[in-house]
Order: C-alpha cells, then structure tokens, then sequence
C-alpha cells in the first residue's frame, strides 16, 4: 500500500511476448471465415459455394445453415468467403433507437432474486420525501482491442481449447456438449485476454471452432471480425 508496483504482465505485453489466442498455431491448423447473415432472424434460403472452391487449398464446411470456409491462411479463408453468393430471407423490423429499451424489456427474460432482506414499502411509507426516475443506458456493443477467438484442436475424444473468455469453466461445459464428450475430456486453457468487459462470457466463437474442429477433423481458429456485415437482403456476398 502506498508504494507504486509494476504489473507482472507488463514487460510480456510491451514487448510483444503476450500469447492471446489469436497467437496460437498448431501444425496443420486452419483459419476459419463464417458465413454471417444480414440480420437477426434471417434464414439462409440458397447458397453457392462454387467460386470459393476455385481457391486453392480451401475447404468449404456446410452443416445445414451454418457455412465456413477454411484455410491454411486467413487471408485466403477470407478471400473465398468473399466468392460465396448467398440468399437470406428478408427479416422485417420496427426496432430503431428510439423504442429499443421497450424491446428489451418485453423480451427480458423473467427476473431472478438473488438476495432480499428489508421492506420497500415500509421503507417508502417511512419516507419524507419519494423520488422517481426512470434512466437508460447507451444500447452499446462490446468491443474490446481483442476480438473474439479460439483454437480448438481434437484429438481422438479429447479437446484441448484455446479462448479469449472471461468464463471458461462455462467454455468446457459448452464444448463437452458440443462435441458429445464428458466436460473432463475437455481442456480450456486462457492465454492473456485483450479485453471483455463481459461480452466474453457466451463463448459463441469457442463453439464455432469446436464444431468445425469437429467436422474438418483439424484444428481451427475462429477470430470474429470487426467489420460489419455487408450483406444485402437477397443475393449477397458473404463477410465473416
């Protein structure tokens, strides 16, 4: 207390030592791009792949309406998924800025109580004077210097994971079901985390490289890009 203390990550973070998970490579591992869709709720109608195959070395994934496609380099796996044409169902919406706290709150889940001690009402009848407001935040996405990733490597009923979470307890259960493996053949390691801010919870992005680790039958990195979606409501191209 009182005496100035460098941080013990400093000196691997200034000179560039600092592994995230977006640093780990592995033989023969290959970079995921994902198809995305243009909105929340739209289906994938038609798709078309066969451009993107013309580039040597990639390898398209289709699982129903989830579409990827992998290479041993990013730029690559970036450059095909720009080649595939898909269709998306038009999602129709009211929601703007101005009645999006009132959507949220009637699609909030129910609430739970975690603690309850004391009486508000008695609190309130005891009061001299009773204030009311209503206040509401920015509607804001994370977005953190490091975006997020994983690596997930399988080898015979085991994982070993590589992720940018701030749960990866919540990780190890998700991809021991993902996988249909028990949760103590699963292996979550996190390497230094570029920021969260609690966005890095849901570990959507360790599920996806679990899912195409599974399917190719090689290791995968899925980085989600910063880049917002360019897709059009009918015929698009893909940005993953």
């Amino acid at each position: 207390m009182g005496k100035p203390a460098l941080r013990r990550d400093a000196e691997e973070k200034v000179t560039g030592r600092a592994k995230y998970a977006g640093d780990i490579q592995l033989p023969g591992m290959l970079y995921a791009k994902i198809l995305r869709p243009p909105a929340h709720g739209a289906k994938l109608v038609d798709v078309d792949t066969s451009e993107a195959k013309q580039i040597k070395d990639a390898q398209i994934i289709r699982e129903g309406d989830f579409v990827a496609v992998l290479h041993k380099y990013p730029d690559m796996a970036e450059a095909a998924l720009s080649k595939i044409r898909a269709k998306f169902s038009k999602v129709e919406s009211d929601i703007d800025d101005k009645n999006i706290f009132d959507h949220l709150l009637s699609v909030a889940p129910e609430g739970k109580v975690v603690v309850k001690d004391g009486n508000l009402q008695t609190g309130e009848n005891g009061s001299k004077v009773i204030f009311e407001e209503t206040y509401l935040n920015d509607y804001v996405a994370h977005s953190p210097i490091e975006p997020h990733t994983a690596v997930v490597n399988i080898e015979g009923n085991k994982a070993t994971v590589w992720a940018s979470t701030q749960t990866p307890f919540g990780a190890k259960e998700e991809v021991a079901k993902e996988l249909g493996v028990p949760s103590q053949n699963v292996r979550v390691i996190t390497p230094f985390v570029g920021g969260g801010f609690g966005g890095k919870s849901r570990n959507l992005q360790v599920v996806e490289a679990a899912r195409l680790a599974k399917l190719s039958g090689k290791p995968v990195q899925v980085a989600w890009s910063r880049k917002k979606n360019s897709l059009r409501l009918f015929s698009t191209r893909g940005s993953g």
